[in-house]
């Protein structure tokens, strides 16, 4: 484009008018650059604005043109010479015709790109300092620079000189209007949640992407250790950056900033905040903010910039000021949202997580045991006989009760487990990772502690078992690996209440049984009532029993059975009248029935006891005859098994029961010798008693006697 240089009076009012309508600074310089092209007849390619920064001297404002295309962009001074040298003007305006020369002359720079041509205009400020320039460039050399020519461009020099002010105070509200819009944008990014640290994290980051920033760290107050502790960082590396930050160092500006709750701007900032100075340069500029909640500081923003590019500024403060609330606001937020959820996954009484924090660490292990095949193993516990223990000493003792347990299992489990109140008196440990033999050491690791509290407690105390239950998999759903887990823990409970029973039977006088099991403690004192030697009785009958059975080699869960099958084998008498019992006279066959019955009796009795399942059959076929008949004396009864149909436990308290019985002096006979009661045994070998078991119980009382035992059935 090439247009014809004009310098007329009517055209030098029209382009000067233009420049005093200019409102703000991109249509001055629009203005101006068409003044000029009017003047030279030549095209103006790029055009630039540079002011000093009204609030830095090392920052300059420029404002560029390119095309329809009008930027604002801050520089650092001394960035772009030749601009620098048009702020260095006095009066005179400079035209050079041909740029490579006047570089050249002018001693600066040859920029990579540049133009043909350049007219420097000055722009002095009422005191005489220069407040800008204009530095246009042409896309060709110009021919001439005519007087006519410069004095046009002193026209719009002096029109732009008098819109100038006007000019900068809409600025300024520009810029701020930018600088709140920036901040409220950058507000909106910043990331919310439960999670402070991840807050924090998001703001150094917005700091530093968005606002410009080098640098920026997060540090909130911790109460517990009266420091500053590191939240949140970015740009960071290599500085030296402590975790804490102690406010016991007065004089340190992050402690300085926290207790007075004040804003601190540092230009050209000399003092290393941490262990450098702003990555080695000599000076940096920093800003630090408090982080108010209620007019209280919570923690500190800071961040700096090693090259001012007006980062921060009077005007931008205050909206630097603003995102440090919005982060304080956000950093309230998140911290009590993480304590409004701690307390929703937290038993308030133990302090573990709760049902709803276990079944979602559960389901996301489950996940991660599935994705990698690895294991994973479930601990249930439970506390036995729970309720006895609120209802003997009150609910006070109950809680400290499940607070040791809580303590006792954090104790014992691994760093990485996560320990849970399942509910009532139920707890439940989650060990990811951990194999089946893992999970069975920390099981006894916690019945060991349990014993050993418990052997530092009186008798007249009160002691507490815990059931516990194993279960492992490496990839199973939730909660098929919940239900087998629990399964297993009334497994262990149900062997460890049948142990304590044993234990209570076998030692304990009949009025202190039902203090452990009211239902069978009400049993035993009836029945101990018709027949006062029965609990000596069969204790006795359950040793021999046992003696027996090891020697027939049963299985400990065999011999836990025909244990307590003969401590109550006579139950059942309790419905039978005493006068029946004790009667001198023979028994009528309709009397002798009703005696019998007791054996069914009993069975249905302790079938009540949900635990004592496996004793029942024992105690139904205790009077059936190894031979079947029920035409013999003593009958059998119910009559419907035979030799080795019945159960073996059932067939060993029999003989135990008979052997004992026989010794007892009762109202209808006298007591025999232990010698006769072997006798009559090996008289009923092979008829009413299982041969097998006839010798067995000889071995452990005596040698049998000299006659010969008949054979089994099945011989």
């Amino acid at each position: 484009m090439h247009l014809e240089p004009t310098a007329t009076d009517t055209e030098r009012s029209l382009l000067r008018e233009g420049v005093l309508a200019a409102h703000d600074f991109s249509a001055l310089l629009g203005a101006v650059a068409h003044g000029v092209e009017r003047t030279f007849g030549a095209r103006v390619v790029n055009a630039r604005l540079v002011m000093a920064h009204p609030y830095s001297p090392d920052v300059r404002l420029r404002v560029e043109r390119i095309g329809n295309v009008t930027h604002h962009r801050p520089a650092a001074a001394g960035k772009h010479p030749i601009e620098e040298f048009a702020l260095a003007l006095s009066d005179e305006v400079v035209v050079s015709r041909n740029v490579t020369g006047w570089l050249e002359e002018a001693g600066l720079s040859l920029p990579g790109e540049h133009p043909a041509a350049v007219a420097l205009i000055p722009l002095r400020a009422i005191a005489g300092v220069n407040a800008g320039a204009f530095v246009l460039g042409f896309d060709a050399p110009l021919s001439s620079f005519q007087p006519n020519q410069r004095l046009l461009l002193h026209d719009l020099r002096r029109a732009a000189q008098n819109v100038l002010s006007t000019c900068r105070e809409l600025e300024m509200l520009r810029m701020t209007t930018n600088n709140m819009q920036e901040i409220f944008e950058a507000a909106t990014m910043l990331e919310g949640g439960d999670d402070p640290r991840t807050v924090a994290q998001s703001a150094c980051e917005i700091l530093v992407e968005r606002l410009g920033f080098d640098r920026s760290v997060v540090t909130l107050f911790n109460p517990h250790e009266t420091d500053l502790v590191v939240a949140g960082s970015a740009g960071m590396e290599g500085s030296g950056m402590p975790v804490r930050v102690s406010l016991a160092e007065r004089k340190a500006l992050l402690a300085t900033t926290y207790r007075e709750a004040g804003v601190r701007w540092l230009e050209a900032h000399t003092e290393p905040v941490f262990a450098d100075a702003a990555r080695g340069a000599p000076r940096h500029h920093a800003v630090c903010l408090p982080l108010l909640v209620d007019g209280r500081a919570t923690g500190v923003l800071y961040a700096d910039h090693g090259e001012n590019c007006v980062q921060v500024s009077p005007s931008r403060l205050v909206s630097l000021s603003l995102f440090a609330n919005n982060v304080a606001a956000r950093l309230e937020s998140a911290r009590l949202l993480s304590h409004v959820g701690r307390l929703a996954d937290q038993d308030p009484l133990t302090g573990l997580g709760n049902r709803r924090a276990f079944d979602s660490a559960l389901r996301r292990e489950v996940a991660r045991a599935q994705r990698h095949l690895t294991p994973i193993t479930i601990l249930m516990v439970d506390i036995d006989r729970f309720k006895e223990l609120n209802d003997l000493h009150g609910h006070l003792v109950g809680d400290d009760v499940l607070r040791q347990t809580a303590g006792l299992l954090t104790k014992v489990v691994r760093e990485m487990d996560f320990v849970a109140r399942f509910g009532g008196d139920e707890f439940v440990v989650l060990m990811p990772g951990a194999e089946e033999a893992a999970g069975r050491a920390i099981r006894n690791r916690i019945l060991a502690e349990i014993d050993r509290q418990q052997a530092t407690l009186g008798r007249e105390k009160w002691t507490f078992r815990l059931s516990l239950g194993v279960r492992t998999a490496s990839a199973e759903d939730a909660d098929k690996l919940l239900s087998e887990a629990d399964s297993a823990l009334y497994a262990h409970k149900e062997a460890q209440v049948r142990a304590e029973l044993l234990r209570v039977l076998s030692e304990a006088r009949h009025e202190d049984i039902g203090r452990w099991d009211h239902y069978l403690g009400k049993l035993l004192a009836v029945l101990v009532e018709k027949q006062p030697g029965y609990l000596r009785h069969a204790r006795e009958v359950a040793t021999t029993a046992l003696a027996v059975g090891r020697a027939l080699e049963m299985t400990p869960s065999e011999l836990e059975a025909l244990h307590l099958a003969a401590i109550v084998h006579e139950v059942g008498k309790i419905s039978i009248p005493g006068v029946l019992l004790n009667r001198v006279s023979p028994l009528s066959p309709q009397e002798y029935l009703t005696v019998q019955s007791h054996v069914r009796l009993g069975e249905e009795l302790i079938r009540e006891v949900s635990y004592l399942g496996d004793v029942c059959g024992i105690l139904r076929s205790q009077r059936e005859r190894w031979d079947g008949r029920v035409d013999a004396a003593p009958p059998a009864f119910p009559g419907e098994l035979r030799g080795a149909e019945i159960p073996l436990g059932a067939r060993i308290l029999f003989a135990a029961d008979s052997f004992h019985t026989m010794q007892l002096e009762r109202p209808y006979r006298p007591a025999r010798s232990a010698a006769q009661a072997r006798e009559a045994l090996a008289a009923e070998s092979g008829r009413a008693f299982d041969p097998g078991v006839v010798a067995a119980l000889f071995a452990a009382h005596a040698e049998p006697p000299a006659a010969a035992a008949r054979k089994p059935l099945n011989a």
